[in-house]
């Protein structure tokens, strides 16, 4: 059994863009092994049924989603250059002159641009339009490149995994692997009440798994493990920054999606301080993620978003607090346990 690090450093490795996560469910599934009743539902979402020591004072569902952005094929030129559109939120700026991996086999490849020499005055200071990027994969022609790839093949960003200073985490697909790895823990321990975990698909393009995975649980109450925005970089001062490395969990109020119950929030986040932990809020409402689809599911459920902060999300590289992480694992595991003094 693999530890939370390893857990992180694994999830991390494997590709999972939107609708093609099975790498990932495989590998959870096998790793969790005896922990629960597994079933994959029609959309792909994993889910397990925990046992717990007492019976549970309401039907809980902890949801992470298994997939990440990424690229998708679209045309493949006469030179043997592959044209893709984004699958998820990707800006052209973090993808130009990245490493990646495409299709079933995970064949390499870069994401290229024309060069400066060749760019007029105008392209040089502005971003470039994903229209004008191209995945090359050392192909020579429309042939070449068809035997290798085929339209509609997902392409994740190559793997960027390094400790950084004494605390920090570099990876790409932290956003949710992150997440995964704390559900994974909850479900690996023994836990006072039972609770159904889902680990869900598609939630960048939609949030597709953990609406039908919702819809069938019917949950009274669900806990939403995810990753949030840190934007603590110079310029970003005060409100700016939305949450920052190193200061806790982000316990969440309100975002783009969701405004969460408010009682139910503030006890998390009291919860977090008796154990000792520190806690914090986005000081802007931003982002958004399953919390919204559980919320109204079937009959609607009382939920609860419980995130690690991180930089440079939807990136190749993504970096993030391993305390935080670590204390984002306590407080959720607490709040499974002790779920009735949160409702």
């Amino acid at each position: 059994m693999l530890t939370f690090d390893g857990k992180i450093r694994a999830l991390t490795a494997l590709p999972g863009v939107s609708g093609r996560e099975e790498a990932v469910r495989d590998f959870i599934q096998k790793e969790i092994g005896g922990c629960g009743r597994c079933t994959v539902d029609a959309l792909g979402n994993l889910i397990v049924e925990k046992e717990g020591r007492l019976p549970a004072p309401a039907r809980l569902m902890v949801t992470a989603h298994m997939d990440e952005v990424g690229f998708l094929l679209t045309h493949i030129e006469e030179n043997g250059l592959l044209r893709f559109a984004a699958v998820g939120g990707v800006s052209p700026e973090v993808a130009a002159g990245k490493r990646v991996f495409v299709g079933e086999k995970g064949l390499p490849g870069l994401i290229g641009l024309k060069a400066v020499h060749q760019q007029k005055a105008a392209e040089r200071t502005a971003p470039p339009e994903l229209d004008s990027l191209y995945i090359d994969i050392g192909a020579r022609s429309r042939e070449e490149a068809e035997a290798a790839v085929a339209l509609g093949d997902r392409v994740n960003f190559a793997q960027n995994y390094a400790p950084m200073g004494t605390d920090l985490l570099r990876a790409r697909a932290l956003d949710n692997r992150v997440g995964c790895a704390i559900l994974m823990e909850l479900l690996e321990g023994e836990r006072r009440y039972g609770f159904t975990a889902v680990f869900t698909v598609q939630e960048e393009t939609g949030c597709q798994g953990a609406k039908a995975a919702a819809g069938r649980i019917r949950p009274d109450a669900a806990l939403i493990l995810e990753t949030t925005t840190a934007s603590d970089l110079p310029g970003n001062d005060g409100a700016e920054a939305v949450c920052r490395l190193g200061r806790g969990p982000v316990v969440s109020y309100m975002d783009r999606g969701t405004v969460y119950p408010l009682d139910p929030a503030r006890r998390l986040a009291g919860l977090g301080k008796e154990l000792g932990l520190a806690t914090q809020m986005k000081s802007r409402v931003a982002g958004g993620n399953e919390a919204r689809v559980v919320q109204t599911a079937a009959a609607g459920a009382v939920v609860m978003g419980l995130s690690v902060p991180c930089r440079y999300l939807h990136s190749q590289a993504v970096v993030m607090s391993r305390r935080d992480a670590a204390d984002t694992l306590r407080l959720a595991a607490a709040a499974v346990d002790r779920l009735e003094e949160l409702l």
